[in-house]
């Protein structure tokens, strides 16, 4: 068995990659302990870069065989409906400016992986979500957060 029959065999889990700014340019990475956990498991790991547009070509991954989804900013709340228990606008942007850096978001990656939980709720491809992607599946699922 040659060496490009083992894709056709093993199966394949898909990623999002991260974005940061490195030098004044974008850089987009995936940490090599969730890659690791994806090889030590027997399966593939395939990169979705966090790229403009990728949402709309999810179809040229297949097969997918699983989906991790894992760290990154919180889901931008125009995804979902969020509650403010009562908050004025005061005490809103009071709490935004406290925890500043837990507010970034990532709309992009957002669409991305939101696109892809919701692929494998309908066609029941296991998904495993850690810390952002549990939140991701909760979204697509029509939850919410605070």
């Amino acid at each position: 068995m040659s060496t490009s029959d083992l894709s056709v065999i093993l199966p394949r889990v898909l990623i999002v990659s991260r974005r940061t700014v490195r030098k004044n340019k974008f850089v987009d990475f995936v940490g090599e302990y969730h890659l690791d956990l994806i090889v030590s498991y027997g399966a593939v790991p395939v990169i979705v870069p966090r790229v403009s547009g990728v949402h709309m070509l999810l179809d040229s991954f297949e097969p997918i065989h699983g989906v991790l989804l894992c760290e990154g900013e919180d889901i931008d709340p125009s995804f979902y409906e969020t509650e403010t228990s009562g908050l004025s606008p005061e005490e809103l942007e009071d709490k935004r400016k406290l925890h500043a850096s837990d507010t970034t978001i990532d709309k992009e990656k957002d669409t991305i992986e939101l696109r892809l939980a919701k692929l494998c709720l309908e066609r029941n491809i296991p998904y495993m979500g850690i810390c952002r992607g549990s939140q991701v599946l909760n979204v697509a699922s029509g939850g919410t957060l605070y």
